[in-house]
């Protein structure tokens, strides 16, 4: 079946849903190329992916992945606490967050194939206590020659493309 080139999804299979007597389309996405080439990222303002499984459980399944930890949490929430205490951060301490983050973002784009975050916000952006800015939530099935499609210009609406 051809189901449009949606961003996630590696395979779509026409299939008949015999519980309620319909066709479906069963959809599946190589979680196991996505974490790998997560594993594989390397900078210094990215958030290191360690490790990950899967679990099944119950018929449950589940994947549980392992990243470093952001001593500081989001930048959203650091600086809700720099507000709260009626604290300003000056100008310098921005350029270099900015720079930080510009950093991460070059080196995504210039893997290969390109990364493109889709995602950046002040909730993906993370900081450590001593000052450190590191991005995640980072996808890799979220790269430029699936977004350039005609057929994903659907998607694009709703990635807040850097």
């Amino acid at each position: 079946v051809n189901q449009r080139n949606v961003p996630g999804i590696d395979s779509a299979y026409l299939a008949m849903d015999t519980e309620e007597g319909v066709e479906v389309v069963w959809n599946e996405e190589k979680v196991k190329a996505v974490f790998d080439n997560l594993i594989q990222l390397e900078h210094l303002n990215i958030v290191k992916f360690h490790k990950y499984w899967a679990d099944v459980k119950e018929n449950k399944a589940r994947v549980i992945f392992i990243t470093e930890y952001m001593s500081s949490g989001s930048l959203k929430q650091f600086l809700k606490k720099t507000k709260k205490n009626h604290k300003t951060m000056n100008e310098k301490a921005w350029k270099r967050w900015c720079t930080q983050i510009l950093s991460a973002l070059s080196y995504l784009h210039s893997c290969d194939p390109p990364i493109i975050h889709g995602n950046l916000t002040c909730d993906t952006i993370f900081i450590q206590h001593n000052g450190l800015i590191k991005i995640g939530s980072v996808h890799t099935k979220l790269q430029k020659s699936e977004l350039l499609s005609s057929d994903a210009c659907d998607f694009l609406s709703l990635l807040a493309m850097e």
